[in-house]
């Protein structure tokens, strides 16, 4: 069924046409392609036809290959005004999204393995962008941003992918993340605005705002408060380092207070292939953590950080420490509570910053942080 499903998808799209090889211009070659098979968190069975995007040519095959994603403050800061204005908030997620893009370049793909009516003499002229290609996600978000410009919308100057439309006193902010849609405004405006994307064609799966990026968004019931937590990547951190955490004693700290980790930049004593790989696995599962929902890792996360490339052995405990802190206080989370007293009153913005003198051991440069409040 979910091959079906893409076949009928593709066909719809339009998104190539069939050529004979002895037709394609004397100096291009094709583009690689593949199935990829997924079973998603829901239990829906997914499969797509993507273009392998390391087989293509730099210069020849694409240009511009960046696209950017809303900021994690923009998501912080679009929490805050759904409660203090008490919005509507939803996720429009674009089903088979890169497939909207427009393809600038000529490119020429091969057939993905049992594609019916077609001969090994055939190759596919790509017409659309398809997954896999490497400016898929760059012409996916220059559509969207035509698109909401066309409908009114303004912004992409501070963030790229904040998009804001005013109209009677009434207001509605969508923010991008590659296809996840968030939309936040008045209902009359955000209903009005799924109505105008699905005109202009867009298939769009509605969903209330409780899981987002991975976090697990949850308003309270008076609507004045709301908790960000990743429930998923925890258990993932579980999955992957249970068996090395699971004996350790529980910390009252992120990190050992005062340390400041030196590489091994001598290789001296150098961890195995697995544990580095390891390594980095773990500082990027924290990474993602500090990013939405831990803010109180930043510190522990940054020192580790600076071992990427030649982690010691007492690096890697102090990662295993940071870990079980996490796995111990997994009900932790974001908590964004903004003041609402005084709405009509502009909203008060407090910065705090400080900064150590020269503590790392390396570089002898200095640690600086900041914390910026909105409505405190």
């Amino acid at each position: 069924a979910a091959i079906m499903k893409e076949w009928n998808d593709m066909k719809k799209r339009n998104v190539w046409i069939v050529q004979k090889r002895c037709d394609m211009p004397k100096d291009r070659r094709c583009v690689k392609s593949k199935w990829v098979f997924k079973l998603k968190r829901n239990g829906v069975f997914r499969a797509r036809i993507v273009a392998c995007g390391y087989s293509q040519i730099p210069g020849v095959d694409f240009e511009e290959s960046y696209s950017p994603v809303m900021n994690d403050i923009t998501l912080r800061i679009l929490l805050v005004i759904w409660i203090v204005m008490t919005l509507k908030a939803i996720i429009a997620d674009v089903e088979t999204a890169f497939l909207y893009g427009k393809l600038l370049e000529v490119i020429f793909m091969e057939c993905p393995p049992g594609m019916m009516g077609t001969t090994k003499d055939d190759v596919l002229r790509l017409l659309m962008c398809i997954y896999g290609l490497v400016q898929a996600a760059a012409r996916y978000y220059a559509y969207m941003a035509k698109t909401l410009r066309s409908m009114g919308f303004k912004g992409g100057d501070v963030d790229p992918c904040l998009f804001v439309k005013w109209i009677n006193g009434r207001v509605c902010f969508v923010g991008l993340y590659v296809d996840d849609n968030l939309i936040i405004g008045h209902p009359e405006l955000v209903d009005d605005t799924i109505k105008q994307l699905r005109q202009k064609g867009l298939i769009l799966k509605i969903s209330d705002l409780d899981d987002y990026l991975s976090c697990h968004i949850v308003l309270s019931k008076d609507k004045r408060r709301v908790w960000l937590g990743q429930p998923h990547l925890i258990a993932s951190i579980v999955n992957k380092f249970g068996s090395q955490i699971r004996g350790l004693r529980q910390y009252k700290t992120p990190g050992t207070p005062g340390l400041s980790l030196v590489r091994d930049v001598e290789r001296v004593n150098p961890l195995s292939t697995e544990k580095h790989s390891m390594y980095r696995s773990g500082v990027g599962l924290l990474g993602y953590l500090v990013k939405h929902s831990r803010p109180d890792l930043a510190n522990m996360q940054r020192e580790l950080s600076k071992s990427l490339d030649c982690p010691t052995e007492a690096s890697y405990k102090e990662l295993l420490r940071g870990l079980k802190y996490v796995v111990d206080t997994k009900e932790f989370g974001l908590k964004i509570e903004p003041s609402l007293s005084n709405v009509n009153e502009p909203w008060r913005i407090v910065v705090y910053s400080d900064s150590d003198y020269a503590t790392d051991p390396d570089t002898r440069r200095s640690t600086s942080g900041y914390i910026l409040y909105l409505r405190e």
